[in-house]
């Protein structure tokens, strides 16, 4: 296509309670960055000593 432009995305990354529901830990990312990168990041936003049950992905 003549004059097309390279569509960018970001991601936003959640860190959510299992029971509640409720967000514990966000990030946003651009297209490069791999979802295994990710969890570190998350998880540091998180209160030592809270318990974690598990980690999942899409």
């Amino acid at each position: 296509m003549k004059g097309a432009q390279a569509r960018l995305f970001q991601a936003l990354h959640l860190a959510m309670g299992a029971n509640t529901g409720q967000i514990c830990a966000a990030l946003m990312t651009h297209q490069d960055v791999g979802g295994g990168e990710v969890p570190p990041d998350l998880l540091d936003q998180i209160p030592a000593g809270t318990p974690i049950g598990g980690v999942g992905g899409d």
